[in-house]
């Protein structure tokens, strides 16, 4: 039953990206439960000891976010469009991409006929259907005639043609088919063989190649959204597993920063503001929501690197100043392990943080555009157009994350020698900079060498956070290429450790007493 039928069509459309990135979500925790059964079954102690970690501190607030998500990955079926072909589409990610790659040759036509003897080229037993093809590459030497029936071309049925040109292919004119969202299918129904025919009196050679995909290919970010959830699990068990002192230090400070009033009041203040974000009018004439993705991804990442020097400086100032760190040092704790379980503590206050405003903001990125194309008079865009505008999003918010992370590693250096305000300064003043850096390179290249040396200081010594500034990107309407993340996720583990190993060095000629 689809209630859909019964509703709103914008509903349909609004909803159905955020459906189809809950089906992720759910399968994901699907997997991480048969996981903990298997676990559980093998020894009941290790399975109580994750049970216990898992829901307490940072997991057990991660878990009510997955949860609701999840079960929107069940019930959301109920108002998503075409959820049984969509849900179908998943498995087809395994079996789809390159199917044939065939040559053939079309011999040349007798004298006295128009066209010569015809050519069947076998696509398998089973075929494939018209709307599972996903590209289409043809070439020939020559000119030649298509279709999916037997018999004369004029004559069948299925021509395969473009602006209902049937003759493709000659030299130049190779080939070829791309599925868009609004793309009319060359074949109909399932198609097993097809056929070629020539006028020429030469034979014509060819080859012809098939590329298969899911009906919808925006499942894809299904298996994503699944190892996102356990990789995400997975590394908070296993450092909480094998560094169990630094992860006392990270449970006890991610739970104390969570319950503090600020990340409350942080957490409420950004979804009121994302809220209201999505109702100005930014007179872009119908691209609002550009503005409105980049006007959210900033504010979540001023909230969270406010959150990380609160948290650095209550953690660790307050308890160096305040003697808390010198009983705790009393146990058997390193120095390194207070630092970096420190860290990790804000570490996965950010992540909880960005993941409860994440989660409100993609919903809201969904609707956006639904609200513009409303005050343009204009029809309601298909959910396909929503899910590629909200999706792309997603690289935006990792981005925006792994800046707060650097600041956060940065602001945890200062703690052990400054307090809050000193720390707040400076952490600003090392945010603008990032910011500036390249145009202060640039701007230094014709002055004397003395600014010279400055600008070549602050871009060796203070992080390029320019690299994580996707206006250019959101205005543009471009996706962020999986590779520019991973690049970015190297350079924000490189210099946070850098930022740790400095931190550890003040910490340790810092005297606790």
């Amino acid at each position: 039953m689809n209630l859909i039928a019964y509703g709103p069509i914008w509903m349909a459309s609004w909803l159905t990206p955020i459906w189809v990135l809950s089906l992720g979500v759910f399968l994901g925790i699907v997997t991480l439960g048969l996981l903990f059964g298997i676990v559980f079954l093998v020894s009941k102690r290790l399975g109580k000891e994750i049970y216990a970690i898992a829901t307490e501190g940072v997991l057990m607030y991660a878990n009510w976010v997955g949860l609701s998500l999840a079960s929107f990955g069940v019930l959301g079926a109920l108002v998503a469009h075409n959820p049984r072909e969509i849900a179908e589409s998943i498995p087809a990610l395994l079996s789809t991409g390159k199917q044939a790659e065939i040559e053939f040759v079309v011999p040349p036509a007798e004298e006295g006929n128009a066209y010569s003897e015809e050519v069947a080229v076998s696509l398998g037993e089973t075929g494939f259907e018209a709307e599972d093809f996903s590209e289409i590459n043809f070439w020939s030497d020559n000119p030649v005639y298509m279709a999916t029936k037997p018999g004369h071309v004029e004559m069948a049925g299925g021509v395969f043609a473009l602006e209902r040109v049937s003759e493709i292919g000659g030299k130049e004119k190779s080939f070829v088919w791309l599925r868009q969202l609004d793309s009319t299918f060359p074949f109909e129904g399932t198609v097993k063989t097809v056929y070629f025919q020539s006028t020429l009196s030469e034979p014509v050679h060819g080859k012809f190649e098939i590329i298969t995909a899911p009906r919808h290919g925006e499942v894809a970010i299904v298996p994503i959204a699944a190892l996102s959830v356990i990789g995400f699990y997975l590394v908070y068990l296993s450092i909480a597993l094998f560094f169990p002192r630094v992860s006392a230090v990270a449970f006890a400070t991610a739970t104390s920063e969570i319950q503090q009033p600020l990340f409350i009041i942080l957490t409420i203040l950004g979804g009121v503001a994302l809220f209201g974000f999505m109702w100005i009018p930014y007179q872009t004439f119908g691209e609002d929501y550009k503005i409105f993705k980049e006007s959210g991804m900033t504010l979540m990442m001023i909230l969270g690197i406010a959150q990380a020097v609160w948290a650095s400086s209550n953690s660790i100032s307050e308890e160096i100043e305040g003697k808390t760190a010198l009983t705790v040092m009393s146990k058997p704790l390193r120095r390194w392990e207070f630092v970096v379980g420190k860290f990790l503590g804000i570490f996965w206050t950010l992540a909880l943080l960005f993941l409860i405003l994440g989660t409100v903001f993609l919903v809201m990125v969904s609707y956006k555009p639904i609200i513009d194309f409303r005050d343009a008079s204009r029809d309601i865009p298909a959910w396909q157009q929503l899910f590629d505008i909200t999706m792309s999003t997603i690289p935006g918010l990792v981005l925006a994350f792994m800046e707060a992370v650097i600041i956060a590693a940065i602001s945890v250096a200062i703690s052990t020698r400054l307090p809050l305000l000193p720390n707040f300064l400076l952490c600003g003043t090392i945010y603008a900079l990032g910011h500036l850096t390249p145009t202060i390179m640039q701007s230094s290249d014709q002055m004397f060498s003395g600014v010279k040396f400055i600008g070549q200081l602050f871009a060796s010594v203070l992080p390029v956070l320019d690299h994580f500034n996707i206006q250019a990107v959101v205005a543009s309407g471009r996706d962020i290429p999986m590779i520019y993340l991973l690049w970015m996720a190297l350079y924000t583990i490189l210099y946070s450790t850098i930022a740790l190993m400095l931190a550890l060095f003040l910490f340790e000629e810092r005297d606790l007493a």
